[in-house]
């Protein structure tokens, strides 16, 4: 994990859950997570004790649902969860909330269609999307403002 507690680095480790445990004594420090590249397939609601986390990579893991609490996380900026198993049911059905999000990266799952909550997200900057099945652009999308 190294000395840096604002920072983990947990990419590649062979990891099949979530290591909340393993972080449990830094949660409330925590400005980056990376745990890409693991076999996780679930992030825990206790994501929502990560009140300082401004990025989080997920990537290139097995996860199939978001979490809803993961609205509640009012400093995060960059969400990366690319080559997942995320659908539109994936997604909890407030996430436009969140709060300061500005980078998304669902590219690589399994998107038919384009996740609506996406258009609600008024501080949204960069979307990656590319990877998926999606057929259709709603209009929606040109409320998109940044």
């Amino acid at each position: 994990m190294g000395g840096d507690k604002v920072r983990v680095h947990l990419s590649r480790k062979r990891l099949d859950k979530f290591p909340e445990d393993h972080l449990r004594e830094i949660q409330e420090e925590l400005l980056l997570l990376d745990v890409s590249r693991n076999a996780i397939s679930i992030v825990p609601s206790t994501i929502i004790n990560f009140q300082r986390l401004m990025e989080l990579d997920i990537s290139n893991n097995q996860i199939y649902r978001i979490p809803d609490e993961i609205i509640q996380l009012k400093n995060l900026r960059t969400l990366v969860c690319k080559n997942n198993r995320l659908n539109c049911a994936s997604l909890p059905k407030d996430f436009g909330r969140c709060p300061m999000l500005e980078t998304v990266n669902f590219s690589g799952n399994l998107f038919i269609d384009f996740p609506m909550q996406l258009c609600e997200i008024r501080t949204l900057t960069s979307l990656h999307l590319g990877g998926n099945r999606i057929r259709v652009l709603p209009s929606q999308i040109g409320g998109l403002q940044r």
